[in-house]
């Protein structure tokens, strides 16, 4: 009959659902304990016992939960790693949005940074240790960068210059990376050794430039063929069952 008692009896239940809350892989029970839990006991000061008033309330409510369940393990499964395969998939397509369009670099530190923390809740629930996928998203984070940085490089010769004749087959290797991805890195290979070598006859300011713009595209085909081992690869997109 008093807040202690009351306290007393509600607080280890309560405590175990927010216990259970915090991980992901149990929130949802522990969501559920802390909601039917305190809807099924009704706490009023004073305490009312009243076993045909409680069945009254209490089966509806637990009839509609097993309903519920029913519902999201038949028709609706919820499945972990098909989440984490999804965000594989866009993960992938942000980079190749990237290849084909403009971005800036916050907008690209901010977009994969919110799909790495995401994609690794995603992972905690379906209970995976992953550490391939998640050094592939990583590695496309830096393609990122990478590509952007060679852009910004780029700019810096007039439209062409020697420099665009070198580099227009990696563009298009590029656009293509997703359908032939082991030509691609071929290609950007040649390209950074091409680079290198017209970098020899430059002024100091252009030479640099130049030896940026090919550790640039060197470091975008090492990281493609990382990404491709980690599962999150522009031309693999498979994620382990």
């Amino acid at each position: 009959d008093s807040f202690a008692g009351l306290a007393l009896v509600l607080g280890p239940i309560l405590f175990i659902a927010v216990v259970l809350s915090v991980t992901p892989a149990t929130a949802f029970i522990g969501v559920g304990l802390m909601v039917f839990y305190l809807t099924l006991l009704t706490p009023t000061n004073p305490m009312v016992y009243n076993p045909s008033l409680f069945l009254n309330s209490a089966l509806p409510t637990l009839g509609g939960a097993v309903v519920s369940m029913l519902v999201y393990r038949i028709v609706l499964p919820n499945d972990r790693r098909g989440h984490v395969r999804a965000m594989v998939r866009v993960i992938r397509r942000d980079i190749l949005d990237l290849l084909t369009r403009d971005v800036t670099p916050d907008a690209w530190e901010t977009r994969m940074h919110d799909r790495m923390v995401r994609m690794i809740g995603r992972m905690r629930a379906a209970e995976m240790t992953h550490a391939e996928l998640i050094r592939g998203g990583f590695a496309a984070l830096r393609i990122g960068r990478e590509v952007i940085r060679a852009r910004r490089l780029h700019a810096n010769f007039p439209p062409g210059s020697p420099v665009d004749h070198i580099i227009a087959p990696s563009r298009r290797a590029l656009a293509r990376i997703d359908r032939t991805p082991r030509l691609a890195v071929r290609t950007l290979r040649h390209s950074a050794r091409s680079l290198l070598i017209h970098a020899a006859g430059e002024a100091p300011a252009q030479a640099a430039d130049l030896g940026g713009l090919a550790a640039s595209l060197l470091d975008v085909g090492l990281l493609s063929g990382r990404i491709r081992r980690g599962g999150i690869g522009i031309a693999v997109t498979h994620v382990q069952p």
